[in-house]
């Protein structure tokens, strides 16, 4: 505060002796250089792999009834699907955060759905219900890795003041998932069955998949890293 009760600029700034360039932490930096069009695409990128995880998950629910016909499921069974998902879905995101501290948000977030693809096509492909189990708690597994990543690296992109904007644009585009999956699912599911459904409806994970390799790494991640240069 000034001596009139004023708040004084958050950004500071310090000069060597020789006059070198200013020093900012990230959040300052973030602050100078304001919130613009690439934060929103990269907030827009990482929308897709939430996006993607709701679909998978929603798209279980409605194709159970589908699965007991084929199978002749057990209601104990079908409850073993269901809790195998998140399951596995909480222990992922426990794990998660410390390998995407080693290893980057990127990486880590690159490699969850790339597995989240694989277990939609094997899903899609099993040959009976220990296969699809099988499946379905990798795919709950590498939605609860990818929510973990998606959070830190959303709030890592842009200042303090715009980090809860951020997280609510992808909790809001999680719900909208669930629409277009039940959507999709009474316009195509008894069309095409249940198989090739789950093919179609998580196509767009090739899509995720190539965006996120092209997405550059969080920033604080390199900070904290020793990876200045390239912050």
């Amino acid at each position: 505060m000034d001596e009139d009760g004023e708040r004084k600029p958050e950004v500071q700034t310090t000069y060597g002796s020789t006059g070198t360039p200013p020093v900012y932490t990230l959040n300052e930096f973030y602050t100078k250089i304001g919130f613009g069009n690439a934060q929103r695409l990269y907030w827009s990128i990482l929308t897709i792999a939430v996006f993607m995880d709701e679909i998978e998950q929603a798209m279980l629910g409605l194709i159970i009834p589908f699965l007991r016909c084929e199978w002749h499921l057990t209601l104990a069974f079908e409850g073993c699907i269901m809790t195998a998902v998140f399951a596995f879905y909480g222990i992922a995101g426990l794990i998660t955060g410390k390998l995407s501290d080693k290893f980057g948000r990127k990486r880590v977030l690159y490699i969850t759905l790339t597995i989240l693809l694989i277990s939609a096509v094997g899903s899609a492909t099993s040959h009976d219900k220990w296969a699809f189990l099988f499946f379905r708690a990798l795919t709950g597994a590498a939605m609860g890795a990818n929510f973990a990543v998606v959070i830190s690296f959303t709030c890592e992109l842009a200042e303090s003041n715009k980090r809860a904007l951020g997280v609510t644009f992808i909790i809001f585009w999680t719900k909208v998932a669930l629409f277009v999956t039940v959507v999709l699912a009474y316009l195509l599911l008894n069309i095409l069955g249940w198989r090739a459904f789950i093919l179609v409806i998580s196509s767009p994970l090739i899509l995720a998949v190539i965006l996120i390799y092209f997405l550059p790494e969080s920033p604080r991640f390199l900070l904290v890293s020793g990876q200045k240069k390239r912050s």
